[in-house]
């Protein structure tokens, strides 16, 4: 049986990504490779069931593919390669596994394929075109892209995703820091919800889908069954295509991963037409997103708004409130990233802040580290809400110290993980980073939960105050908004 070599598999992704990629950019190329990765993966598995070495995967599934004409096969392509119509036949073979997998096995609602394109311009005339088509199938042809059963391949091609995604999010920067959440931090807010079997897990900007596939590791279960169901709602349809084919490359069959605006348009309903409740809801939304559906929130028809309006300009508190509203009464639990800002900003968010503390929702705030996330600079934090607590008190971890730097970045490491999830689970005080605040407290600061305010640090004598810096920023920010305004008037007058 052949192992699994990470740093082989890194450097042949990476040198594949430098070579190949050409003048498409990253997120482009993405999509040509992801989706040859799929043919390759499911060819071989297909190999897997004929051979009968497949025993953890779905019985549907094994019929669906089992009668898969040969020509749609990778090794059926790659034994023309060489042939006019490379792009064709790979559009092709792509059009039958998107109503096969996706359609038939998957009910999803729109072809996951259709907007890659292997005939397209964007890889060049035709002459060009097919000769890159070509050498990229040979490159997936190498021994690191086996996918059988004998060669590990779920693991593989599991190591080869993971790669793949950093790769491109690394390349792309900030472009790609919208679709990809770095693995520290999806580890780290998997182990603060604690996924267990049986329980519905729901993103709902679920990205590529990197979130749910870390949230559902976590699930110790047993033999073939999968005790889990995901739930994932994306904006945008490329990176909606890409989580749907991210689910079955990673073999997660129990799932539904829809495509549209969670905000203007939640897609997952219960039997009564209302919004479906989670055991588990956790995601790294986008940061203070504008013209988010303010008007509609004030008619919205799920009543996740009654805790207040979050203002047009930010759309932090929006996310939160309709996760809020998607967690189960007596198991429901979340986590989410957001800007620092939600902390402390004023107007409507901080009487949603209010409220949501005054409800007994808020459970924990935990900062983290600058320099996290390719997205952005800034300072963020993790906020943890709870259906049913016992108590009305709120832990704050201030984790800003926990991180390993490289290449100009930080990184969560597997001890900082262990170390924040340990004092989280935990509940206890721990001097300069952690402490348990009550309620009556919260309420003397008006309700402002930056983390400062409750956890001295022991650099705190110092004269810099990153987050009190922060505060500072914001507010000038809003009196520099509310004079810009002003002015527009006198000049239009």
């Amino acid at each position: 049986m052949s192992t699994v070599d990470d740093k082989e598999i890194k450097n042949v992704v990476w040198d594949i990504f430098s070579v190949y990629r050409g003048s498409l950019d990253s997120i482009q190329f993405l999509d040509y490779m992801l989706s040859l990765l799929f043919l390759k993966y499911v060819s071989d598995l297909i190999c897997d069931i004929h051979e009968d070495r497949v025993v953890n995967d779905d019985l549907k599934l094994k019929v669906l593919l089992s009668n898969t004409p040969e020509d749609m096969s990778f090794n059926y392509i790659y034994s023309g390669v060489n042939d006019r119509g490379i792009g064709e036949r790979i559009n092709t073979a792509l059009s039958y596994y998107d109503e096969a997998i996706f359609q038939k096995f998957y009910k999803c609602e729109r072809d996951v394929f259709s907007d890659i394109d292997f005939t397209s311009d964007k890889l060049g005339p035709r002459k060009e075109r097919e000769a890159f088509l070509s050498e990229l199938m040979h490159a997936l042809n190498s021994k690191v892209f086996q996918f059988n059963s004998y060669n590990n391949g779920h693991d593989r091609i599991k190591a080869i995703c993971g790669f793949l995604f950093e790769k491109v999010a690394s390349d792309a920067g900030l472009r790609g820091g919208g679709f990809y959440t770095p693995y520290g931090v999806s580890v780290l807010l998997s182990k603060l919800v604690t996924p267990v079997p049986g329980d519905s897990i729901y993103d709902p900007a679920c990205g590529t889908g990197s979130l749910l596939l870390r949230a559902m590791q976590e699930i110790a279960y047993r033999n073939q069954f999968q005790d889990y169901k995901l739930y994932g709602q994306e904006i945008l349809k490329s990176s909606w295509n890409v989580a749907c084919i991210n689910m079955f490359l990673h073999g997660v069959y129990s799932c539904s991963i829809k495509w549209g605006d969670v905000l203007l348009d939640p897609k997952f309903h219960d039997s009564k037409g209302e919004l479906e409740k989670f055991d588990v809801v956790l995601s790294n939304p986008p940061f203070s997103v504008s013209n988010w559906g303010y008007e509609e929130a004030l008619k919205d028809r799920f009543g996740r708004f009654g805790l207040g309006i979050p203002p047009q300009s930010k759309a932090d508190y929006a996310f939160i409130l309709h996760m809020i509203a998607s967690m189960k009464d007596k198991t429901g639990r979340m986590a989410l990233v957001a800007p620092h800002g939600v902390l402390f900003r004023g107007a409507s968010e901080a009487l949603i802040r209010e409220n949501l503390i005054k409800e007994n929702l808020l459970d924990a705030v935990i900062g983290l580290p600058e320099r996290l996330f390719l997205s952005t600079n800034i300072p963020t934090v993790i906020l943890i809400f709870k259906k049913n607590r016992n108590d009305s008190n709120v832990l704050f971890i201030d984790s800003t110290m926990f991180f390993l730097k490289s290449k100009g970045r930080n990184y969560l490491t597997v001890e900082n993980i262990e170390q924040i999830s340990d004092i989280y689970h935990k509940r206890h005080d721990v001097e300069n980073i952690s402490r348990v605040v009550s309620f009556s407290e919260i309420k003397g600061n008006d309700y402002n939960l930056n983390i400062t305010r409750y956890v001295k640090r022991e650099e705190e004598t110092q004269d810099i105050d990153l987050y009190s810096l922060i505060y500072e920023q914001e507010k000038l920010q809003e009196e520099l908004r509310s004079l810009e305004k002003d002015m527009k008037l006198y000049i239009h007058f």
